[in-house]
């Protein structure tokens, strides 16, 4: 076994990768509002993102309900 390959054994150690991370992502990653210049173009994407996504789950559910019906006849 090779000892440099071994697990971190401090929780310091595993908590790394987050405590160099910049506020602004941070404050993303919580959900805290920011006062960025982008901001409406962003709730229009996360909008458009949003009605993507609805009408996506709905044409899968139609296709599974068409699969259904067709192996019902």
């Amino acid at each position: 076994i090779d000892p440099d390959n071994a697990m971190p054994e401090t929780p310091m150690e595993n908590n790394m990768a987050t405590s160099d991370v910049p506020l602004d992502v941070r404050q993303y990653n919580e959900g805290e509002p920011s006062d960025s210049p982008d901001e409406p173009e962003s709730s229009a994407l996360n909008l458009g993102f949003v009605a993507i996504m609805v009408a996506a789950i709905i044409f899968v559910v139609l296709i599974v309900v068409a699969v259904l019906v067709m192996r019902e006849t």
